[in-house]
């Protein structure tokens, strides 16, 4: 009977004390694809902890949570990790990933009892977790101690201090809003007059001018025959047969034209001048103007709703962590590296892991630890390791609507 449940245990403390004769080949850590499940990610492959620990290695980061709803934990290939519980050691949280515990993540959160610094609660965490290793004769190397930094959160913020400041800035601008509607008020009587002027200006604008008297008539005028133009000389059709037939007397017969457009008959010479149109009422063009700028009103307002909503569109990973970092700063993040082997009658694997504490909540402590199993491939798991302290690590956070430290409640 294979107990299973040592495996996880065992890897948060221990790691690989030999090296390989042969190391896996890319195809034999291939699987063939459709066989990958959340219980076997390594699938059908001839190396299943090389493969996966491959697909590891390559796929993104996916996010994870506490059964609390408390953590936030970043996790490769996040869709195949299990939660799990293990017997007689309860953790504030632990993953799985694949039946056979070919990788283990474990996350505990407790009370400080003292010293509440990263670096101390490391210290006392892997103290207690080698007696532990001890007492199932797990083969410990020296460990090595590191030092990276962890992106912080929710629990570095003073958040009675926090609200203070907003609360200011708030009063601010309510200060600041309340001054420019007064500033307002007191133009308000100014820009009336003001319109009542232009409105008097733009009717005495459009009034509408008075036609131009006609001239003198000419019986009017004294010298009349010296006014009125020459007559026009009309020259006389010559005379013709009155036997002959009248072919060219009658003129030809118009085409219809359509109603309304038919020529205008010409002008009588000596008619008075056309007075001119008057202008457009002032109202109208106040209408026209009301109605052009709520158009342009209307689209700047869905120029904002545009902005707004690109916004809020999701942004890149990288593009993400750059504003938290700059939003709330980094912080210590001390990491211990060991391996080692677990040699027992029953069970006889090697782990690679890694520790990592955390700046958490005033008075308590928060670790996480990694292990992973090694294959016949000692290098990827070197390398799953590496980027677990430099990717995956300083990811973990508390859920940023926290304003005080949870409970303490491991399962």
């Amino acid at each position: 009977m294979r107990l299973a449940w040592l495996v996880p245990i065992a890897a948060v403390f221990c790691g690989c004390a030999y090296t390989p004769a042969r190391p896996s080949t890319p195809a034999e850590r291939t699987p063939t694809p459709g066989t990958i499940t959340r219980d076997n990610p390594a699938g059908d492959a001839e190396a299943p902890a090389d493969a996966a620990i491959a697909r590891l290695i390559e796929q993104p980061l996916g996010r994870k949570r506490d059964r609390f709803g408390t953590l936030k934990v970043r996790l490769p290939d996040h869709l195949n990790w299990k939660r799990v519980r293990f017997w007689g050691h309860p953790t504030r949280a632990a993953f799985r990933y694949g039946k056979e515990g070919y990788a283990v993540a474990v996350l505990s959160y407790s009370d400080a009892e003292g010293d509440d610094s990263p670096r101390a609660c490391l210290e006392r965490f892997v103290h207690k977790a080698a007696r532990t290793a001890t007492n199932f004769d797990v083969e410990l190397t020296p460990i090595t101690r590191e030092l990276h930094k962890h992106y912080r959160g929710p629990e570095s913020v003073d958040w009675v201090e926090h609200e203070r400041l907003a609360k200011q800035r708030r009063a601010e601008r309510e200060r600041k809003r309340a001054e420019r509607r007064r500033k307002a008020l007191e133009r308000l009587p100014k820009l009336r007059i003001w319109r009542a002027k232009r409105r008097l200006a733009l009717k005495r604008k459009v009034a509408v001018p008075t036609p131009a008297s006609p001239g003198p008539q000419p019986e009017s005028a004294p010298n009349a025959k010296a006014i009125l133009p020459p007559p026009k000389v009309v020259s006389q059709p010559a005379p013709r047969d009155i036997y002959e037939p009248d072919i060219l007397g009658e003129p030809p017969q118009p085409s219809p034209q359509p109603p309304g457009r038919g020529i205008k008959p010409p002008k009588a010479e000596g008619s008075p001048q056309e007075p001119a149109k008057p202008q457009a009422d002032a109202r109208k063009k106040r209408l026209r103007r009301l109605t052009k700028l709520r158009a342009l009103a209307k689209r700047l307002k869905t120029m904002r709703r545009a902005r707004r909503h690109l916004q809020r569109l999701p942004v890149s990973r990288a593009e993400a962590w750059r504003r938290h970092k700059l939003r709330w700063g980094e912080t210590d993040m001390p990491v211990i590296r060991v391996s080692g082997q677990f040699d027992t009658i029953l069970i006889d694997d090697q782990y690679l892991a890694a520790v990592a504490a955390y700046d958490s909540w005033p008075g308590t402590c928060l670790v996480q630890g990694f292990a992973v199993r090694v294959g016949s491939d000692e290098t990827l798991a070197e390398q799953l390791i590496q980027r677990w302290v430099r990717e995956i690590a300083p990811k973990l956070l508390w859920v940023g609507d926290l304003r005080e430290a949870p409970p303490f409640k491991n399962r």
